[in-house]
C-alpha cells in the first residue's frame, strides 16, 4: 500500500494492540473500523474482510449496536471499494438506520460517549456520498443535513467538507 496507508494501518495495529491490553472494547472496535477503512481504501479488499469479520465477532452485550452500526459502516466502506456502489449505499443506510439519537453529545464523559457518537458524523458523510454516486442527489441533500445539525459529534470531524 502506498507510504500513508502502510503508517496508518502501522497507527491503527498499535491503537488496536493498547486497546486489547487495556480491554477497552469501544477503543478496540474504533481501532478495528479505522483499520478496516485504510483496508478497503488501500485496495486490501481480503484484508478488510478479515477485519469487519472480526467486528462481527467481537461485539459485547449492552453494546451490539455498536458493533452492528461499525460493521455496516465498514461493509459499505468496502463496497465502494470494490465498485458496488448499490450495495455501498444499502450496508451504509442500515449504518445510517442504527444511529442513536439520544447520545448526549457534550456530556460529563466525552471519552465514553465522543467513541460512541463520533462516528456519526462520519456515517452520515459517507452515506451522502454515496447517495450522490447513484443519482439520489435528494437523499445525499437529506443526510448533508442530518450532518449539518449534529451538535458534538460533528465537532470530532471538523474536516469533512460538503
Amino acid at each position: 500500500p502506498p507510504r500513508q496507508a502502510k503508517s496508518g494501518l502501522e497507527a491503527a495495529a498499535r491503537s488496536l494492540q493498547a486497546s486489547v491490553a487495556r480491554d477497552h472494547y469501544l477503543s478496540e472496535l474504533r481501532a478495528l473500523s479505522v483499520k478496516g477503512m485504510i483496508e478497503a481504501l488501500s485496495g486490501d479488499i481480503e484484508a478488510a474482510r478479515a477485519t469487519l469479520s472480526r467486528i462481527k465477532t467481537t461485539g459485547i452485550k449492552g453494546l451490539s449496536r455498536t458493533y452492528e452500526r461499525n460493521a455496516h459502516t465498514l461493509a459499505g466502506i468496502i463496497s465502494g471499494a470494490e465498485g458496488n456502489l448499490e450495495r455501498a449505499v444499502e450496508e451504509l443506510e442500515a449504518a445510517v438506520a442504527l444511529l442513536s439519537l439520544d447520545i448526549p453529545y457534550l456530556d460529563d464523559i466525552p471519552y465514553s460517549i465522543g467513541v460512541v457518537a463520533d462516528r456519526h458524523s462520519e456515517i452520515l458523510y459517507l452515506a451522502a456520498q454515496a447517495h450522490e454516486r447513484v443519482g439520489r442527489r435528494e437523499t445525499a441533500l437529506d443526510r448533508y443535513h442530518r450532518l449539518i445539525g449534529l451538535t458534538g459529534g460533528r465537532l470530532n470531524h471538523p474536516d469533512l467538507t460538503l
